[in-house]
C-alpha cells in the first residue's frame, strides 16, 4: 500500500508497505515546483516501467481523504470606553446601548450568548442587550468557528437606571 500524505503546515510524506520512504518540506516542495504563486490543485499519479517486457499494472485508490480548510475566521466587537470601566462596557440606561461584532470573512453568521449561561440571547451583528451581565458572540462562516469567550471583546453590561431590580441600590440614582 502506498500512502501519500500533504500538509501546508508539515510538507509532503510517503509512506509504502507501511513505512516512510519520504518526508519532504513545504519549503522544498515549492521550490520543486517552481515557487509561488502555485495552484492548489495538485495530481497526483503512478508510472511504472518493465522494460521490454509487457504485463498488466493497475492501481486501486482504496480511500481519498481530503482534509478540511484551514479556519482563518476571526471576530471582534468592541466600543469606546465611557468611564473608569474600560472598553466594551455597556451601561443601560447612559451611552451606546448596541455593539456591533465584525469578523473577517464575508457571510459570517453572529450568534450572542451570556457568559455562564450557554442559551443564546440575540442573533446577527448588532447586539442590544437588556440586562446585566458578559456577553460574548460566536462566529460562524461555514465550517470554521471564532469565539470572543474569554478574549478582550466580551462585552459587560451593567444596569444604571434607577429603580427595582438593577444593578444600582434601590433610592440611588446614577446622574451622569
Amino acid at each position: 500500500p502506498v500512502k501519500i500524505s500533504w500538509s501546508p503546515v508539515t510538507g509532503l510524506t510517503v509512506d509504502f508497505n507501511n513505512g516512510t520512504i519520504m518526508n519532504t518540506s513545504v519549503a522544498s516542495v515549492l521550490a520543486a515546483l517552481g515557487g509561488a504563486p502555485l495552484n492548489t490543485n495538485v495530481n497526483w499519479g503512478f508510472n511504472s516501467g518493465t522494460g521490454l517486457s509487457a504485463n498488466v499494472q493497475t492501481v486501486q485508490v482504496v480511500n481519498c481523504v481530503v482534509a478540511p480548510p484551514v479556519c482563518t475566521l476571526t471576530v471582534s466587537a468592541s466600543l469606546p470606553a465611557l468611564s473608569c470601566d474600560g472598553p466594551n462596557t455597556i451601561y443601560l440606561g447612559y451611552g451606546p446601548q448596541c455593539v456591533t461584532a465584525t469578523s473577517n470573512e464575508a457571510g459570517t453568521t453572529f450568534q450572542w450568548f451570556m457568559v455562564g449561561n450557554p442559551v443564546a440571547v440575540s442573533s446577527g451583528a448588532e447586539f442590544c442587550p437588556t440586562a446585566s451581565g458578559t456577553y460574548y458572540v460566536v462566529a460562524t462562516n461555514g465550517a470554521c468557528t471564532a469565539s470572543t469567550l474569554n478574549t478582550p471583546s466580551v462585552i459587560d453590561v451593567i444596569d444604571i437606571r434607577c429603580g427595582n431590580n438593577h444593578d444600582v441600590p434601590r433610592g440611588t440614582c446614577v446622574i451622569f
